[in-house]
């Protein structure tokens, strides 16, 4: 499906998609997998890591590590942001202390519309 040209004009955006605060097409999640056998880097790294997520203030939505199945160990990251646009997501998922620091062996930065439990709706 083609999307219209103005998302935000009035009639315009299809009905699956929301907007975000900003009156902006919509949320990104940051999806980053660690590398393996990475888990003291993790650890050195978190406090920085955690200083980035509170400098990002109200563009943050929801954080936090993927884990084993027990939840003993951190493998990963997902990361929930409302920006305007694609390219500013990316550039906070470049500028994670994590990312610096060569912990990620995958980054996707991904649309996604928050349906179920959206303050906005």
């Amino acid at each position: 499906m083609l999307l219209p040209e103005c998302w935000t004009c009035p009639g315009t955006l299809p009905k699956f998609m929301s907007i975000n605060s900003r009156g902006k097409y919509m949320f990104y999640a940051l999806i980053c997998i660690d590398k393996p056998d990475s888990q003291q880097l993790r650890l050195d790294t978190r406090p920085d890591h955690r200083d980035h997520l509170k400098a990002l203030g109200d563009t943050l939505k929801h954080a936090g590590p993927f884990t084993n199945e027990d939840g003993s160990q951190m493998n990963g990251s997902l990361l929930i942001v409302e920006t305007d646009s694609l390219e500013e997501a990316k550039a906070i998922a470049e500028s994670d202390p994590y990312a610096k620091a060569g912990l990620f062996s995958d980054v996707q930065v991904r649309p996604w519309n928050w349906i179920i439990g959206n303050p906005g709706e």
